[in-house]
């Protein structure tokens, strides 16, 4: 918990790839929407707040894509989450997903892509592109699906310049990271 603490003190002022915001800033206001949609999912608060963990961890410089983040940043951030802090698989799903849900969005609504911002969309082509059918057949068909498009819909939200309404509250969402640790 300490050293996944000390990740964000670290490397959380750093800009947030081609947005507005920095790493802390999206994070935050990340776990905020996702309280407001849902103040009593834990689990769901917790997995938009450490989404994008992964790009705090860190990589060969081949690993990256361009100059907007860790490639493969989702599956690397739910492996730490899930070995080294010891977060429930629901947590590590919502992480190691909030990447599918914008491909799987961009698959069924063309109109998603075009309000992507130009960093997601430039992301995007990094990531896969829009899922295929039977990509998107057999994401669609894990329990979690459902909650892991809310969340992708927290990540895209959480880039606004100026927010403070989590003002007061990172020290809430460190408590419910802690209380969120299943095994180590």
């Amino acid at each position: 918990m300490e050293k996944l603490r000390s990740l964000y003190e670290k490397h959380g002022e750093n800009a947030y790839y081609g947005e507005a915001v920095t790493q802390y800033e999206h994070a935050l206001q990340a776990a905020y929407f996702a309280e407001q949609y849902n103040p009593n999912d834990t689990e769901l608060i917790v997995a938009a707040f450490l989404h994008d963990v992964g790009h705090l961890l860190g990589t060969k410089n081949e690993d990256f894509m361009g100059d907007l983040g860790v490639l493969q940043h989702e599956h690397i951030g739910a492996e730490y989450l899930r070995t080294q802090v010891g977060l429930s698989e629901r947590i590590c799903y919502l992480v190691a997903n909030h990447v599918n849900a914008k491909r799987y969005l961009t698959h069924i609504d063309k109109d998603y892509y075009n309000r992507l911002s130009n960093a997601s969309k430039q992301t995007l082509v990094y990531q896969g592109g829009p899922m295929m059918n039977d990509e998107a057949e057999k994401y669609r068909s894990h329990p979690q699906f459902e909650c892991s498009l809310r969340m992708r819909t927290f990540d895209e939200a959480a880039k606004e310049i100026d927010f403070d309404k989590y003002e007061g509250k990172i020290d809430q969402y460190w408590n419910l990271v802690e209380k969120s640790i299943i095994k180590i």
